[in-house]
């Protein structure tokens, strides 16, 4: 199988028009909730959810994470 030339097909879906529109969609439906804003929101109350059950219950000995990714260890 030869190489592609430089600017050839780097992959099944390169340029692909209907996975490109279906990203932009994606995009837009993240600009216009503020879906960013939302996640750092709930990431913030995780946190202090998190927080109060440490501070009340001796085995959680460790919470972390970033955003609405986190938890703790027990």
């Amino acid at each position: 199988m030869d190489a592609p030339a430089p600017g050839g097909l780097g992959g099944t879906y390169a340029g692909n028009p209907l996975a490109v529109a279906a990203a932009h969609a994606v995009l837009d439906v993240i600009a216009e909730e503020q879906l960013c804003q939302r996640a750092e929101q709930l990431g913030s109350h995780l946190q202090e959810v998190l927080n109060q059950a440490r501070a009340t219950c001796p085995a959680i000995v460790d919470v972390r994470g970033r955003g609405v990714d986190g938890g703790g260890g027990v």
